[in-house]
C-alpha cells in the first residue's frame, strides 16, 4: 500500500511539473490522489484509537508521515487552480526545496514509525 502510495505522489508529482496546460487526465489523477489520501487518513485515525500504547504510537508517526504526502498532494492540485500560495511566498526555487524537504520528512516520518513497529514486533 505505502509502495503504490509513493508510486501514485510520484505520478502525480511528473505529471504536474510537466504541464503545459491543465490537462483533464493529470487534474482527475490528483484529485482521486486526493481522495485516496483522506481515505488513508480517516481509517488510520480509526486504527490509531484502536490501538493503545506503543503501536499507537508508532501508527501516530507513520500518521504524520501520511499528511505531510497530503498537504503535498493539495498543494500540486491547488496548482492547477492558480492558488499555489508557497510559490508566491517562496519564489519557485523556494518552492521546489519547500516541496522537496516535504517529500524527504515524510518519507523520514514513515520510515522512523515503521521501524517503530518493527521493533515492537520483533522484541515479542
Amino acid at each position: 500500500m505505502l509502495t503504490f502510495l509513493v508510486s501514485v505522489l510520484g505520478v502525480a508529482s511528473q505529471a504536474a511539473e510537466a504541464k503545459s496546460s491543465l490537462g483533464t487526465p493529470e487534474l482527475l489523477l490528483e484529485l482521486l490522489m486526493l481522495v485516496v489520501v483522506g481515505g488513508i487518513l480517516y481509517n488510520l485515525w480509526g486504527t490509531i484509537s484502536v490501538f493503545g500504547g506503543k503501536i499507537g504510537e508508532a501508527l501516530k508517526v507513520v500518521g504524520a508521515g501520511i499528511i505531510l504526502f497530503s498537504f503535498e498532494a493539495v498543494d500540486k492540485v491547488l496548482e492547477h487552480f492558480d492558488l499555489d500560495y508557497i510559490e508566491k511566498v517562496l519564489g519557485h526555487t523556494g518552492e521546489e526545496i519547500f516541496h522537496d524537504l516535504l517529500k524527504v520528512s515524510g518519507l523520514f516520518l514513515l520510515a522512523w514509525g515503521l521501524s517503530k513497529l518493527s521493533k515492537i514486533y520483533s522484541s515479542k
